[in-house]
């Protein structure tokens, strides 16, 4: 049930252990904090602080990496505002951009043939989201992802070139030329998936020669399986 509430509400933390909390820290041991609507969460073992609102309930919860939270640190920043809720949780929040034929796509699980084109402009997508404070953009390019090689590079170098987002693109990386056009395209970082998979020495040279700042380990996952090329194989690995 949603909760009738807005304004300032305090959120009692459960127990010293969660003091430290990514999702919590800094934020004090009593901490009033801005509620813009809520709903009556159960209180489960998951829980690491509640609030109280006619009835207690979950204000904020974590199983593992997974968060969840109800509030905002203020009532200016819950619309546009990124800054505070990615400091609050101590994690970058990253919007993405997947690209096919020079639009933004999504694929359904995976499947190329289940597409739904969002927006013909790439790059006007990407000055929207700097416009909305973001400083960081995830690019896929799943052509290149399907073709083996990059195919999307003229869109990537028409993003970082208009913007000033740290792009991190990936989708065909299977070579050092790949990586390389990449990075001469403006990429501030590539993210390398099927060739960790089926060349694991490979990326490791690379990783040794470009350093963990610049390149990122991904892997696209389907019910718990590892799948390369563009979704288009099952590696037969397991993600964890």
């Amino acid at each position: 049930d949603k909760v009738p509430v807005m304004g300032w509400q305090k959120i009692e933390i459960q127990g010293e252990q969660y003091q430290g909390n990514n999702l919590l820290k800094g934020l004090g041991e009593h901490p009033y904090v801005y509620f813009l609507h809520s709903y009556y969460v159960p209180i489960t073992s998951y829980t690491i602080a509640t609030a109280n609102y006619i009835l207690p309930y979950s204000a904020c919860m974590q199983k593992d990496n997974f968060y969840a939270c109800q509030f905002r640190e203020k009532w200016e920043d819950w619309r546009t505002n990124t800054s505070k809720l990615s400091g609050l949780m101590n994690i970058d929040l990253i919007p993405a951009i997947d690209i096919i034929n020079g639009q933004c796509v999504r694929l359904t699980k995976g499947d190329y043939n289940q597409k739904i084109i969002y927006d013909d402009d790439p790059v006007h997508v990407a000055c929207n989201i700097e416009k909305l404070g973001f400083k960081r953009l995830h690019i896929v390019d799943l052509d290149g992802a399907a073709a083996g090689h990059i195919i999307n590079e003229k869109v990537l170098k028409a993003i970082t070139s208009t913007t000033d987002l740290k792009v991190d693109f990936g989708g065909g990386i299977k070579t050092e030329e790949d990586i390389e056009a990449a990075f001469a395209a403006g990429a501030h970082m590539v993210t390398v998936g099927s060739v960790s998979v089926t060349d694991p020495e490979l990326f490791l040279s690379w990783l040794s020669r470009y350093h963990a700042d610049r390149l990122i380990l991904g892997a696209d996952v389907k019910d718990g399986d590892v799948y390369v090329n563009g979704w288009k194989k099952n590696s037969g690995k397991k993600i964890l």
